[in-house]
């Protein structure tokens, strides 16, 4: 009988274990979830949103997320058409959370997905409670929440968790993130609490276990006696009751430092240009340059890779206790320049009538599925594109990236008239995205193009195509 009620109570409090951690929140499974939200800090950010592709998780919880509520991460949802993942790009503002992912600053508009599971609940209302001994509490929007299995919510202030009876319509997964002020540091001199202390808010009493610091009361401490402190972090403001005895004045003074993520420069002879495709090594194309990369020689290979930093900042931390986390990175090798290819001055002493953009695909172009990059240069009149099956007459001008003019039917005033099955794939492939009337700039990898074949064009190539009509 004492195995049953043992076995009995462990299953219960096993039950309670997981109720607590459930998230009960909402709007999870929404298909147009789209705005400023909050990842646990311990979630799996992956460039390529499928199990097993390229990830990266910069932070793991030794406990559940029920103990670990205030570590979360502002991310931006801007596609949920998928049924497990959300895809997320890094805001600029933190708003109310401590943490936040920086982006190397040389890289641009990178791709990001999380899953839907690892969104966490957040205030998306303001919430404060004042009560009779002279407590109170204030919480704004966009500071993470857990909701428990009492009807009750946890919040993290510092790492010291509060439960507070906050209505359930004040808690969703989107809110609007505007930038949070610090709070003010404080002067004069400063108290800390004992750790362990017990203080309470509201008459329900917490043990501290943060640092604690707080300005002097209003009124003397006499022995035995219970004070107002008021703590303050991002976000939230607390008047809690302590007891005198637990007050002891300090001298240190919160390191507020600045974080420089530093990305080191590593001198090469060679480099990306801005605006050049990055993709991950398998070829998903996640993000741009942001400015030119230097990158190591990839000698005859036909990409080059460098190593990217993801850091996540623990703002009310000192800067080393930030951490970092690399992703290997890459492009086509007809973007790089340096000794023995297409040098910036090249690029730009380009004869009158050469494209700016004829050293490779501008921030913006598209990407067609087989790998041609485009950019509209005047709408067509709309209607259908052709197939691979289909003849057209078109004009065009091709170059090389170095600024080589290849052939122009354009030069020559007679349009040319081909089978799309006749030309090279790049042709076959960046026509089926044009309607009649328009013209578009392609810029074809040489895979696509004529292969290293002899006495052919090499590298990528570029042409401006209008598309006059499909017979």
């Amino acid at each position: 009988m004492r195995r049953v009620v043992i076995a009995l109570a462990l299953l219960a409090g096993l039950q309670a274990a997981r109720a607590d951690n459930d998230v009960d929140v909402p709007g999870l499974d929404a298909p147009d979830l789209r705005g400023d939200a909050l990842a646990w800090e311990d979630a799996v950010f992956h460039l390529e949103p499928w199990e097993g592709g390229l990830s990266v998780r910069l932070s793991t919880f030794s406990r559940g997320r029920g103990e670990e509520v205030g570590r979360a991460i502002p991310v931006r949802i801007v596609g949920s058409t998928m049924r497990s993942f959300v895809e997320v790009e890094l805001p600029e503002a933190s708003g109310c959370a401590i943490r936040r992912l920086e982006l190397d600053p040389r890289v641009e508009a990178l791709r990001l997905f999380v899953k839907r599971d690892d969104l966490a609940p957040v205030l998306v209302k303001p919430y404060s409670a004042t009560y009779g001994d002279g407590t109170s509490v204030r919480i704004a929007a966009g500071v993470p929440v857990m909701p428990t299995a009492s009807g009750l919510y946890t919040v993290s202030v510092r790492g010291d968790k509060l439960r507070l009876p906050i209505p359930h319509a004040h808690v969703g997964y989107l809110y609007a993130n505007v930038k949070a002020a610090e709070p003010e540091r404080p002067t004069g001199p400063l108290f800390r609490v004992d750790r362990m202390t017990s203080v309470k808010l509201g008459g329900e009493p917490f043990e501290v276990r943060a640092p604690w610091l707080a300005p002097k009361p209003a009124k003397p401490a006499h022995r035995g006696e219970s004070l107002l402190l008021r703590w303050s972090t991002r976000c939230i403001d607390l008047t809690v009751s302590v007891p005198s005895t637990a007050l002891r004045l300090s001298s240190w003074t919160p390191p507020y430092r600045p974080y420089d993520p530093g990305v080191p420069t590593v001198k090469q002879m060679h480099h990306l240009l801005r605006g050049t495709p990055l993709l991950t090594t398998s070829g998903r194309e996640v993000a741009v340059a942001a400015d030119a990369i230097e990158v190591p020689d990839p000698a005859a290979a036909a990409i080059a890779c460098f190593d990217a930093r993801l850091t996540m900042l623990r703002l009310e931390d000192p800067p080393q206790s930030s951490l970092h986390r690399t992703i290997k990175l890459c492009a086509s090798s007809d973007h790089l320049v340096g000794p023995a290819r297409t040098s910036l001055k090249q690029v730009v002493r380009k004869p009158d009538g050469l494209p700016d953009d004829v050293g490779g695909p501008p921030l913006g172009a598209r990407r067609t599925p087989k790998g041609v990059w485009y950019r509209v240069l005047a709408p067509g009149k709309g209607g259908r594109t052709p197939s691979a099956t289909d003849k057209v007459k078109v004009h065009y001008t091709g170059w090389t990236t170095d600024g080589k003019e290849i052939d122009s039917s354009v030069a020559r005033g007679t349009p040319a008239v081909f089978p799309l099955s006749a030309v090279i794939p790049g042709w076959t492939d960046g026509l089926q995205v044009m309607t009649v009337g328009m013209k578009a700039r392609l810029w074809i990898p040489e895979e696509l193009a004529y292969k290293g074949a002899p006495g052919r064009p090499a590298g990528m190539l570029v042409f401006d195509v209008e598309l006059l009509e499909i017979q």
